[in-house]
């Protein structure tokens, strides 16, 4: 009878640190829908199209919200950015894709004021992140 009684205080503690943990068990990956594609675009983007650019003094602007067609969001933003030598401004659309916890990115370039853009993988093919 003790074994029992100890066997359900351990499963109700079990349970009761799994949801006391959230990262530990049960929490999914963060939606497409739900990412800070300011960040994004500060951390990754930019720096791939444009690797002289300030990433870190960049303004970064929701142009149009998120859309969200089956497992892909597209938000359009708009940049801008100090170069090597004057400001410039970028219009692009984020793509993310996600499905299950794999999570992918791709942009599609509207207009750049800056010349000297690199060839980026971002802008040909879906990228992991």
């Amino acid at each position: 009878m003790f074994g029992y009684r100890f066997g359900i205080g351990c499963a109700a503690a079990l349970g009761a640190m799994l949801v006391a943990l959230p990262g530990w068990a049960g929490q999914t990956p963060a939606r497409a829908a739900d990412l800070d594609y300011t960040k994004l675009v500060r951390e990754r983007v930019l720096h791939c199209l444009h690797p002289a650019a300030h990433a870190d003094t960049a303004t970064v602007e929701v142009a149009k919200p998120a859309e969200v067609n089956g497992d892909i969001s597209t938000v359009r933003l708009k940049v801008f950015y100090s170069g090597i030598i004057k400001k410039h401004s970028l219009d692009l659309d984020l793509m993310v894709r996600q499905a299950g916890s794999i999570r992918q990115m791709k942009v599609n370039v509207l207009a750049d004021t800056g010349a000297e853009m690199r060839k980026c993988e971002l802008a040909n093919n879906w990228v992991d992140f």
